[in-house]
């Protein structure tokens, strides 16, 4: 198939299918959450003001992180900031910023929709919304394909060269399949097998499983579709999602659980721990569902430095440079230094950390690939 136009004139005046096709899908979740906002009783006269912040913050939101994780690209070309027609909005960020200026200012003009009953109500919209987000938007963007490839169902993209994975499609399939189990589970929590309404039940149930499904989804994007190891923003909606799946659901579920039940999704305990507890967690799975979780609180104040590289770096790249096997003297020293790297936070030592931070399991075979390395 070739590819859609990405642009089209009408007289002097230049329009980008991209823009029309976000603009349909806020059309739409609007229609569709006002819809069951009136069919569950609530009002919606206050619904018009509040959604036009939200798509002013989900914009705002998308485009930043998406301007940050792409900083070098972007202090060269300052100008392309704001050319958002071109594409590049990262969906975490629109959430990171939409979602909590929804809550807050929901809560101020309509108090009677509890947080949790609105965010179960409007899970399944944001759901369908994505669906044909990813059709309208992605699909018809410059470089809005996947990998390349000779299958029947490639696809050609502006801007990329040869047939790629039509990873929108592929997207918008998922979230729908999300999208349907939200509206069945929905549909069996508030209502008796005979028809009756069912009152009672907890809420943010719809909410929790949402996120779950689609933490899930995005790992198996990052990894089948788009190639990236780095998926910290699906890890932290599954988290999310159990956490509320916990609460909501009366598991009486400890952090141990929790962080365990992230792990067999993410396989990176010290990543889920991380997110689940925050601060400095120490973590290893002590069986296929549990994980043995410890908080180390350091002493004193110590202060973040980021260093952000100009190129990106796959894990899969990274890792393929790693030996298969390490010397003993290695791996001695690596444990070494890492219990020497826990007591400096936890004795406020900073003269330990020269040493304490030496690597001789990564960084002599990584150097190569991160010229900041030596620096650092």
């Amino acid at each position: 198939m070739k590819p859609i136009p990405v642009a089209f004139h009408i007289g002097p005046l230049e329009v980008h299918t991209y823009g029309i096709g976000l603009a349909l899908t806020f059309w739409f979740a609007y229609v569709y959450f006002e819809r069951r906002l009136k069919q569950r009783g609530f009002r919606v006269d206050w619904l018009p003001s509040v959604f036009i912040w939200i798509i002013i913050t989900a914009v705002v939101g998308a485009r930043a992180l998406h301007v940050l994780s792409n900083l070098s690209f972007y202090r060269a070309n300052p100008g392309d900031i704001f050319a958002i027609w071109h594409g590049g909005l990262s969906s975490f960020g629109g959430l990171l910023l939409a979602v909590p200026t929804a809550l807050v200012l929901t809560h101020r003009r309509c108090p009677e929709l509890g947080m949790l009953r609105g965010l179960d109500i409007v899970a399944p919209v944001l759901m369908a919304a994505w669906a044909m987000g990813r059709l309208l938007g992605p699909q018809l963007m410059v470089a809005g394909g996947g990998h390349p490839t000779t299958q029947w169902f490639g696809m050609y993209y502006a801007g990329q060269a040869g047939r790629r994975l039509p990873v929108p499609i592929f997207q918008a399939m998922e979230d729908f399949f999300v999208y349907v189990v939200l509206i069945l589970l929905e549909r069996r929590i508030e209502r008796w097998p005979d028809g009756r309404a069912r009152s009672g039940y907890p809420p943010g149930a719809v909410l929790g499983v949402g996120m779950v499904l689609w933490g899930i989804e995005r790992f198996l994007d990052e990894h089948l579709w788009l190639g990236e190891d780095g998926h910290l923003g699906s890890l932290l909606v599954q988290v999310a999602g159990i956490a509320l799946a916990v609460h909501f659901g009366h598991l009486r579920w400890k952090n141990d659980r929790i962080v365990g039940e992230a792990s067999m999704r993410e396989h990176h305990p010290d990543n889920a721990s991380a997110c689940w507890m925050g601060a400095l967690t120490v973590a290893r799975m002590a069986n296929q569902v549990q994980a043995q979780v410890v908080e180390v609180k350091p002493k004193g104040k110590w202060p973040l430095l980021l260093a952000v590289p100009d190129a990106p770096l796959l894990t899969e790249q990274a890792r393929r440079v790693l030996p298969f096997q390490y010397s003993r003297a290695d791996a001695v020293t690596n444990i070494q230094n890492s219990m020497l790297l826990l007591a400096a936070f936890t004795q406020e030592r900073r003269d330990l950390l020269p040493a304490a931070l030496e690597d001789r399991i990564h960084q002599p075979y990584r150097a190569p690939l991160c010229p900041l390395l030596p620096a650092l």
